[in-house]
């Protein structure tokens, strides 16, 4: 019974690393688009500024 517990948690340990692992990825594919997107619409923003001279 003290084997079934330990692979249990053993487990269970590795399934919550596994999920944490996959949130910090797409954390990091969430931020990296996000300073992409704000690049592009601030170019966007400046260059129909720009037109309006």
């Amino acid at each position: 019974m003290q084997k079934m517990k330990e692979v249990a948690v053993e487990k269970t340990n590795d399934v919550v690393n596994k999920q944490m692992q996959t949130v910090q990825e797409i954390a990091g594919l969430l931020g990296e688009t996000t300073v992409e997107t704000k690049a592009a619409l601030t170019e966007l923003s400046e260059l129909l500024q720009a037109g309006d001279d």
